[in-house]
């Protein structure tokens, strides 16, 4: 499966989440947890490589248009597109 281009996530829905809210958001380890993550999967090549995702498999559901969404594992997903990972099992 591919990594579809369109589910990056956009400025406008931090955005608008975040005058939802109206208040600051709580700080969030998610982008050292991932620059971590992405950072040991590039260093991993071939079998090793397919062990660590398959380890944490991205469990992937088709919404509107065919359009796939990650359900879980999101953190793990990203980290494999900073990666440079773009095809997974």
């Amino acid at each position: 499966m591919s990594f579809h281009p369109a589910l990056r996530r956009s400025r406008v829905h931090r955005q608008d989440r975040k005058r939802r809210c109206g208040r600051p958001q709580q700080p969030n380890p998610w982008p050292t947890e991932v620059r971590q993550k992405a950072e040991a999967y590039a260093k991993l090549e071939g079998h090793e490589l397919g062990m660590a995702i398959a380890d944490k498999p991205v469990p992937i559901v088709y919404g509107p248009g065919g359009v796939p969404f990650a359900i879980d594992h999101r953190h793990v997903a990203a980290a494999l597109w900073r990666a440079h990972v773009k095809r997974v099992p």
